[in-house]
């Protein structure tokens, strides 16, 4: 675990804390409500969230999806390209 976690501190040294850059996508919007309510039940924002979804993805190496159960229903991530 140990290795792990130095290797997560090296794959994000060189980032810094600069909030330099934007990212816009289109959303259904229906789906961008509930994210939202979910976010600030839990005091927190939709930005942060992404944030650590993609910082996470980055230290770790890989993607949190693929493909998942939702409500039951089998999800395919893969449904959403650009």
């Amino acid at each position: 675990m140990f290795g792990h976690e130095s290797k997560k501190a090296k794959n994000l040294s060189h980032v810094g804390t600069e909030l330099d850059a934007s990212i816009n996508f289109k959303i259904n919007s229906n789906l961008k409500a509930m994210f939202d309510d979910l976010c600030k039940k839990n005091h927190s924002t939709m930005a942060r969230e992404i944030k650590i979804f993609i910082t996470n993805s980055v230290a770790n190496g890989r993607l949190g999806g693929g493909r998942d159960v939702v409500g039951g229903v089998s999800f395919d991530y893969s449904d959403f390209n650009d």
